[in-house]
């Protein structure tokens, strides 16, 4: 799965139809997918420092757990350090 944060539909559009184009017909069977997720860069901008910087690196992790909770139907309770709420 290639995970695309921050993309304006304009981009989503482009990126999913190279992706139909290019990389889905590799995978016969439906292996390989895109999921868009939403731009995270101001992430907690109003809880931080007043030197606080906005950083593109906040797309990766929270992208990352967009697609868990989206896409895989992870919730907060899998993340939490309560190990009696982890799915065995």
């Amino acid at each position: 799965t290639r995970i695309a944060s921050g993309c304006t539909d304009l981009e989503a559009s482009a990126l999913k139809k190279a992706f139909d184009k290019s990389i889905a017909p590799m995978s016969p069977s439906n292996k390989f997918h895109i999921h868009f997720s939403p731009e995270f860069r101001e992430l907690g901008a109003n809880n931080m420092s007043s030197n606080f910087q906005v950083t593109k690196y906040f797309n990766k992790p929270y992208g990352l757990l967009h697609w868990m909770e989206h896409e895989m139907g992870y919730n907060d309770k899998l993340m939490s350090d309560d190990k009696s709420s982890w799915k065995q």
